[in-house]
Parts: C-alpha cells; sequence; structure tokens
C-alpha cells in the first residue's frame, strides 16, 4: 500500500478526489501520494498561487502530477467544458493547468534535492473519475495520460501505463527520494521568539483591573485605608494612582516605600506632579536629618536605621517647616511598627490626615508582624494583573494557594535542578544567553535574582558578549537580591534559590518568582523544586 499525505483525505474535500485517493492508495509501498500540493510561483508576469490535486512519486519511476475533474467533462471547439451535478456548466483548462503545476515544482524541487540540476522532469495526467474515455481527446490529451473511472478499479496498471508514457521523467537515488518527501510533506516546528511571547504577554496584561478601579473609587471617600493584596495585583499602581488624585486635589503627598531602587523609580514616575514627595523612607529620612542638622551621631548600624533615624524625623520636618496632607506607603508591610508614630507627626493633622498603606503580610522580609495604625477593616485585592497564568500559579503554590488572574497564557515556568552554587551561576548566565540570541529578549527585560548576596556577586563578575550583570538602573542585565529587586519588575526572570529551609525563604521565594511577568527560570536542588511543589 503507497504512504499517503496526509495519511487521509479530509471529509470537505470533493467526493470526486476521495475516490481517487481511495485508489491511489493501493498502489505498491514504494510509491507516494502526496494530496493537495499548493505552490506558489510565477503565472506570466507576477507571482500566482496554484495547487496541483495529487502527485505520486517512486524512486525509478519519477514524478506523477495528476489532476482531477469530476463530474460529466465536454471538449467543445477545442476548448474544455465540465458540467456539476447542479447541472451548471463552466469552462475548465485540466492539461494547461496541469502543465503549469508541473514547471512550478519541477523548478522548486531542484532547488531542495541534493544533485538535481536545474530542473525535475515530471509527468502527468488528467483523472476523469466519473466517465469512461475510449481514446484520445485532443493533441494535449492523448489516452495514455488519461485515468478515468473504469482506469480508477485497476490504479496499479493505469498509474504505470502514465508513466511509461513519460519515459525521460527524472528518478532518484535513496537520499534523493527522502528529500522530495520532506520538500512535499514537510515538517516544521516555527517556534514563536520568547520576545514575541513577553509582547504578547505585555499587550495582554493590564495596570487597572475592574476591582482595582473599585478600590480607587473606595479610598476617595476614606481617609484612611490598608490595601491588603498578593503579588501582581496591582497594589504598587494603585499606590501611585492615589498619591496622583490627592495631588490633583491640591495636597501635599508623601510616597514612600522601603527599598531604594522602588524609591527610585517611584519617585521617576511622579517626577514632575507638583505636590508629590516620592522616595524610600530612609533616603527621605536621612536626607531631611542631614539637611537639617539633627542627624544622629555615631555609627551608621543596625539601630541607627530601625530607631535613631526615624526617631529624628519630627524635629527635622519641623526645622525645615514642611508638612504632608495625606501619607502613601508601598509595601507598607516592610515598615516597623515604631516607624508609624514618626511618619504620622509629619502630617499637618496627625491624628485625621490621610493615611493610605499598600501591603502583603507574606511579602514581610523585613519585619515579622507588620501592624499599620488603621483601625478600618483593610481593602482586599485578589485578581493577579501583573504575571502570566503559569507564574501566578507557581506564586501561588508557596502557600499552597490558587491564583485568580486575568487569564493571559505565556511560556511555562523552568525549574533548572542545580546543587552546586557554581553551577547554579552558570545556569544563570546561560539562560540569560539562550533569550538572549535564541529568544531576541533585549539585556534590559532581564532580571537574574536571588535569595543571597553571594550569587548576586558572583553574577555580576560574568559577562554575556558585550554586557554585564550590574545593579538594577545601571544599564546591564539587573542582578540583584530580591531584598532590593522587592516591589519591582521584570519580563523575564532567573531566580537562584539555594535553599528553603525557613519560613523567611518561603517568603523570599514568593516575592522572587512574583517579579517576573512573561518567563520564569528557577534554578535550585531537587529539594527546594520539591519543597515549591
Amino acid at each position: 500500500m503507497a504512504r499517503a499525505f496526509p495519511p487521509s483525505v479530509p471529509s470537505t474535500a470533493p467526493a470526486s478526489e476521495r475516490r481517487v485517493f481511495e485508489a491511489l492508495s493501493r498502489l505498491d509501498d514504494d510509491w507516494l501520494v502526496f494530496h493537495s500540493v499548493a505552490w506558489q510561483g510565477p503565472r506570466g508576469q507576477r507571482q500566482g498561487d496554484g495547487e496541483a490535486d495529487f502527485v505520486v512519486a517512486h524512486p525509478t519511476r519519477g514524478i506523477l502530477v495528476l489532476e482531477v475533474k469530476g463530474g460529466e467533462i465536454s471538449l467543445r471547439d477545442g476548448r474544455w467544458f465540465s458540467t456539476n451535478h447542479r447541472g451548471e456548466i463552466f469552462p475548465v483548462d485540466p492539461f494547461g493547468q496541469l502543465r503549469h503545476s508541473k514547471h512550478v515544482l519541477g523548478r522548486y524541487l531542484a532547488q531542495h534535492l541534493p544533485r538535481v540540476g536545474a530542473k525535475v522532469d515530471m509527468g502527468h495526467a488528467v483523472v476523469f473519475p466519473d466517465i469512461d474515455v475510449a481514446g484520445a481527446l485532443s493533441p494535449e490529451a492523448p489516452r495514455e495520460i488519461i485515468i478515468d473511472a473504469a482506469d480508477l478499479a485497476h490504479p496499479v496498471r493505469a498509474v504505470e501505463r502514465v508513466a511509461n508514457h513519460w519515459r525521460g521523467i527524472t528518478s532518484f537515488d535513496p537520499t534523493q527520494f527522502k528529500a522530495l518527501r520532506a520538500a512535499l510533506a514537510p515538517t516544521v516546528t516555527i517556534r514563536t521568539r520568547l520576545r514575541n511571547q513577553l509582547d504578547a504577554v505585555g499587550d495582554r496584561l493590564i495596570d487597572l483591573t475592574r476591582q482595582q478601579t473599585q478600590v480607587l473609587s473606595f479610598l476617595r471617600f476614606h481617609p484612611r485605608a490598608v490595601v491588603l493584596g498578593g503579588p501582581g495585583t496591582g497594589k504598587t499602581v494603585l499606590a501611585v494612582e492615589r498619591a496622583r488624585q490627592l495631588a490633583a486635589d491640591g495636597r501635599r503627598v508623601l510616597l514612600l516605600c522601603f527599598n531604594r531602587p522602588l524609591g527610585e523609580s517611584l519617585a521617576a514616575e511622579v517626577a514632575g506632579v507638583e505636590g508629590i514627595t516620592a522616595g524610600n523612607f530612609h533616603s527621605f529620612a536621612y536626607d531631611l536629618a542631614e539637611r537639617t542638622g539633627v542627624l544622629p551621631p555615631g555609627d551608621t548600624d543596625q539601630e541607627f536605621w530601625d530607631r535613631l533615624l526615624p526617631e529624628c524625623l519630627p524635629d527635622a520636618a519641623a526645622r525645615a517647616g514642611i508638612a504632608f496632607d495625606d501619607l502613601v506607603v508601598d509595601e507598607g508591610q516592610d515598615f516597623h511598627s515604631d516607624w508609624w508614630t514618626p511618619l504620622q507627626l509629619l502630617l499637618a493633622d496627625p491624628d485625621d490626615g490621610g493615611l493610605y498603606v499598600f501591603a502583603d503580610y507574606r511579602q514581610s522580609i523585613y519585619t515579622d508582624h507588620p501592624d499599620f495604625p488603621v483601625a478600618n477593616p483593610p481593602v482586599v485585592l485578589d485578581v493577579n494583573c501583573r504575571n502570566t497564568d503559569q507564574i501566578a500559579a507557581r506564586v501561588a503554590a508557596v502557600y499552597g494557594e490558587g491564583a485568580h488572574t486575568l487569564g493571559v497564557d505565556g511560556p511555562p515556568v523552568e525549574f533548572v535542578t542545580e546543587t552546586d552554587t557554581g553551577a547554579m551561576v552558570e545556569q544563570a548566565v546561560g539562560a540569560c544567553r539562550r533569550a538572549m540570541e535564541e529568544g531576541g529578549v533585549p539585556p534590559e527585560r532581564m532580571a537574574v535574582l536571588a535569595t543571597r548576596r553571594a550569587l548576586v556577586d558572583a553574577v555580576r563578575e560574568m559577562r554575556l558578549g558585550s554586557k554585564g550583570f550590574t545593579a538594577v538602573g545601571e544599564g546591564g542585565i539587573t542582578a540583584e537580591t530580591v531584598h532590593r529587586f522587592k516591589g519591582l519588575e521584570a519580563d523575564l526572570v532567573v531566580f537562584l534559590i539555594p535553599e528553603l529551609a525557613t519560613e523567611r525563604d518561603r517568603s523570599l521565594a514568593y516575592v522572587g518568582m512574583s517579579r517576573a511577568r512573561g518567563a520564569l527560570t528557577v534554578v535550585g536542588p531537587p529539594q527546594v523544586r520539591r519543597a515549591l511543589g
């Protein structure tokens, strides 16, 4: 039995072609039968499209192109006509179509078969499956290249007769015959470049969902509120938007967060907006205290940052003559409980001034039990609008939960099993190289994150061509600790996590993986993979 491509004819194909296919399938197994071979090539002075109903090929008998014309066929004054089952008559040119298809396919195959000249010579025949033909029909239609209804009962004999008529057609050695099959029935996997996937993800992930818009409306009528939400629920977007709304109402707003890179990002986002002062907590406090001469003496140790500097804030603000109408805090779970009193004293009305805190308790990697000076029940965000479904599911699984997302599909999350920390670094660099060279992802859209500073330092010693691994915002491929990258995001994240032994490790995993918008690769030992589910 012949090998057919495709192995069956779709039910939507004309009944005449289905009957011809069934007959040709009975050829011996040296024959290849290709149904509906489409082509694109020159038609006169311009490019055109065409299709051969069937192409049959044999290593020694060569290639035959077959055109199927069902229904009643007539030849009037040298012109061909076909009558369909509804009695409709229309002109056809079966042999002209065949000749053109044959020449276009011959040139195409010559380019794709090894050691073949300028053209592959092929034979052709017209198949009339609904009529019987007694002899030659015209100079272009001798009986030898016509297969009629009676011939289909004996397809081997009919095809051999056609092949014998075209004795000069090209034969093929095994390598060429294999290439012929690949050329007419190709198997090609066209992979979407990672950059294109990330672009598509970015187009579908939006800043504000309906839920978040409702939260903003709620905040307009409540001067103090805590907004809780998991990674990707838009807390930072809402914090910035609330600050903009307040400033538009003529109010003086202080917009703060904990870590420096996020503070710089917030400041850049509201740059030029009159009425908003933005940055990270410690930089704001240090600059104000230094400028007003109340900077605490002594070493800048942990006590300096946790207690002494925050305590001097009210005095520094009084000396500078500044006060705010509203305080907006992003990543509020990172603020120590003792900081809220000096922060509220920066307000013109410490008791009733605006105070909006955006937080996620599970991202608490600096404080164990964050407490906020807001009596009202929190507003909860639960729709992830930053991560793809695949990433959101992995993040939620850290705490055994399900993910509520916008339904944006993306690449699967990849886990690379590696125990040695040096090899983990090499895996991270390799993942970035593949993303750049094969995926077309620009360096500025990638970040390598780690739970340990030593891993970040090791990554920063590496290079990818002209690009180095640098701190966030320094122009290379970002390589940072989870702590420093907290609140930020990248289209592609490679996350190094050598252990998952403590609750703090679990919180870091939760934060680190959620920084990826569209693509995520996690590198770690087998026990981490098991712990992450």
